[in-house]
């Protein structure tokens, strides 16, 4: 599965509960998959490690179109859509979740 299938796929369950949270969380998730320069990499080859960075660079690096950094709250947000997207992987065996064990605190 591809990383923009799974995000869809993820973004499809979230959207049952709440179109606005789907939405704002397929923008942190489209962020993502920018950052990573390639929606179409197999969505099973997620690491830790590449949560980590992301989350380092939407927080120090990351600007918007108007050249400013993101408020705290979208940062937050974008964040959570991230662990709950990588939990979902998890969850649905698409990553194995014993890698993710000792780094489950990267958003805090």
């Amino acid at each position: 599965m591809t990383l923009t299938q799974a995000i869809e796929k993820f973004l499809d369950y979230y959207r049952a509960q709440s179109a606005r949270s789907a939405t704002t969380y397929r923008t942190g998730l489209n962020h993502f998959a920018h950052w990573l320069d390639n929606g179409d990499i197999d969505a099973g080859t997620l690491t830790p490690t590449q949560a980590r960075e992301f989350a380092l660079w939407l927080a120090n690096d990351y600007r918007t179109k108007y050249g400013q950094k993101l408020n705290r709250n979208s940062l937050h947000l974008y964040l959570v859509a991230l662990q709950k997207f990588y939990d979902h992987l998890i969850l649905n065996d698409i990553i194995s979740g014993e890698n993710f064990m000792s780094t489950r605190k990267w958003i805090s």
